[in-house]
């Protein structure tokens, strides 16, 4: 056999263990981890060998889900949602001068009230009344004088900032505002890596690290 082909051969042979032990490692790191250290919470990924992953979350009254993509890169799994992302929205669908000194911010998904829903409403005069929403909507007294300038609607529960609805017209006191939730209870992950430690994933979430061991 000649130089030539014998370095060609022999860097075929090379890339086929690399790619053997790749696989044989994605092998190895696949399987179920579950949340560990943390009270009241249960939580777990779970990576297959084919290099899909699913993911779940409740905790309390929350409850999130994913699925996508991983990948190894050294000590870590990088993980990669499906789809692409569909943002919660908030619209203003009604606005009225409402009876008596209060305001409400009723917030609906398919014409049914939503409770849990944080509330933060700008005056006129730079105050801001905070609360949040129950099925019949979120009420409050204002001020003599004063006027609605802007609604701030979000769900702290699952980290959805607030999202600003200016209020144009003066006198405006009853609100109704569609939500459509998106994909709100997906977790999503963009090439988010979690490092292998002593066997476990190490997930980061609002600056916590959150063990997995690997069942």
């Amino acid at each position: 056999m000649s130089r030539p082909l014998a370095l060609a051969a022999l860097a075929v042979g090379l890339l086929a263990v690399f790619a053997a032990a790749s696989a044989r490692t994605m092998r190895e790191v696949a399987g179920v981890y579950n949340l560990v250290g943390v009270r009241e919470a249960a939580s777990q990924f779970v990576l297959h060998a084919d290099g899909r992953f699913e993911f779940g979350l409740s905790y309390g009254a929350l409850d999130k889900s994913g699925k996508g993509r991983w990948r190894l890169d050294g000590d870590a799994v990088v993980l990669t949602s499906d789809g692409p992302h569909n943002p919660p929205r908030f619209t203003l669908e009604r606005s009225g001068a409402g009876q008596g000194g209060g305001a409400t911010v009723l917030v609906t998904v398919n014409g049914r009230g939503v409770a849990l829903i944080d509330v933060v409403l700008e005056l006129s005069n730079g105050q801001r009344l905070t609360g949040y929403t129950q099925t019949y909507g979120y009420r409050t007294a204002l001020p003599a004088g004063v006027d609605i300038r802007a609604i701030l609607l979000g769900v702290r529960m699952y980290d959805l900032a607030p999202q600003r609805i200016e209020i144009a017209e003066r006198g405006r006191r009853d609100f109704t505002v569609r939500f459509d939730p998106g994909d709100i209870s997906q977790q999503r992950f963009e090439n988010e890596r979690l490092p292998i430690v002593d066997g476990a994933l190490v997930w980061q979430l609002g600056g916590q690290p959150l063990r997995y061991r690997k069942r």
